[in-house]
């Protein structure tokens, strides 16, 4: 191929990557605000400038969207998590970097509480899929191998503790009135606090090392996640979809 031939390719990529950005910010924003379940491709073309023939170029169905708008929160979510982990590092900065990333990403968050009023149908396939939940078994895994935690409640304990630490404070505040609630850095603040006190949560045997393999185990979800996302905007080949 001619160097001309790779630049025009090279640009019709990014032209459709930007084009089917656009969308799934536009998408994100009116689940967001609307739920799923009245959220329409019409509306969603709309928001977005374009023609509602350009949204099906890149999803077959409106379900493919929403996994495709679900995946880029996900990429988002896990780069917030990755400059907070460069900046501060550590076991219990972990889960505070996880809480806040979270809390600034409304459609994971409407996933792990299952938010009927966002998730509409979907709320049944979504709770039964933990692609877009956090993975502390990975997490816990890690930390254990590392020392930072010990294996005295089991690891289907440790798990349960930390979604309890993350559901009960995340539940709990959405429940109070406004005027009562804890703001996002003491949601935080709390969930970390909650899982250091039930879990023992440590530094671990080399404080230096655990925050490399924290910090390597992040790059491979952030590419993994990014890899999952190209395919589900159709710019590279693979599966589409909530089956993908």
């Amino acid at each position: 191929m001619s160097v001309a031939g790779r630049r025009v390719r090279t640009d019709d990529v990014e032209g459709r990557r930007a084009r089917a950005e656009a969308v799934l910010a536009a998408a994100g924003g009116l689940i967001e605000r609307w739920g799923f379940d009245k959220t329409t491709v019409e509306d969603v073309a709309r928001a977005a400038g374009i023609a509602k023939g350009t949204v099906y170029l890149h999803w077959k169905t409106r379900d493919e969207l929403f996994v495709a708008v679900l995946r880029r929160e996900r990429v988002l979510m896990l780069a917030s998590v990755r400059e907070g982990l460069a900046a501060e590092p550590g076991p219990r900065a972990l889960f505070r970097h996880l809480a806040v990333a979270l809390m600034g990403r409304p459609l994971l968050r409407a996933v792990l509480l299952n938010d009927l009023g966002v998730l509409g149908r979907l709320a049944e396939r979504m709770r039964s899929r933990t692609e877009w939940r956090p993975s502390f078994s990975d997490l816990l895994a890690l930390l254990r191998d590392h020392g930072a935690v010990d294996g005295a409640r089991g690891e289907l304990g440790q798990v349960t503790l930390v979604n309890a630490a993350y559901l009960g404070v995340l539940t709990t505040v959405s429940l109070l009135p406004e005027q009562a609630r804890l703001t996002d850095d003491e949601q935080a603040d709390l969930i970390a606090d909650m899982v250091v006190s039930t879990l023992g949560l440590g530094e671990g045997d080399d404080p230096a090392a655990l925050a490399a393999a924290t910090a390597a185990y992040f790059e491979s979800a952030f590419e993994v996640a990014t890899d999952k996302l190209a395919e589900a905007m159709g710019l590279v080949p693979g599966n589409r979809g909530e089956g993908s």
